[in-house]
C-alpha cells in the first residue's frame, strides 16, 4: 500500500532504524506484514490494518506515555491522498 509513497516509507524506515529501538524495528514490522498477508482478505479494511502495522509506535521515545498518540498524529498528518480517506477517519459507532 505504501509502495507508491517512497518518502513516507523512507521516513518510517528511518524511524524504525533509530538506535534506541529494541523491539519496534523493521524486523518487527516485516514479521507483522508477513503474518497479515495471509489474512488480508478476511478483514473489512485491510488498508487500515496495514497502516496500523506501519505506524504503531512510529514515534518512539523511551519512557514516553504518548508514543501511540504521537504515532497516530503522524499518520493523520500525511498529505491528503497519500492513503485512502476512510482509513484515517475514526470508525463509525457500533449500533
Amino acid at each position: 500500500m505504501l509502495d507508491g509513497h517512497p518518502r513516507i516509507l523512507a521516513d518510517l524506515r528511518a524511524r524504525l532504524a533509530e538506535p534506541h529501538r529494541v523491539y519496534h524495528g523493521q524486523a518487527h514490522i516485516d514479521a507483522l506484514l508477513e503474518a497479515f498477508r495471509a489474512r488480508r482478505g478476511t478483514v473489512r479494511d485491510p488498508d487500515a490494518v496495514e497502516l496500523a502495522i506501519w505506524f504503531h509506535d512510529a514515534v518512539y521515545r523511551p519512557g514516553a506515555a504518548d508514543n501511540e498518540r504521537r504515532s497516530a498524529a503522524l499518520l493523520r498528518a500525511l498529505p491528503e491522498g497519500a492513503v485512502p480517506a476512510p482509513t484515517t477517519r475514526p470508525p463509525a459507532p457500533v449500533q
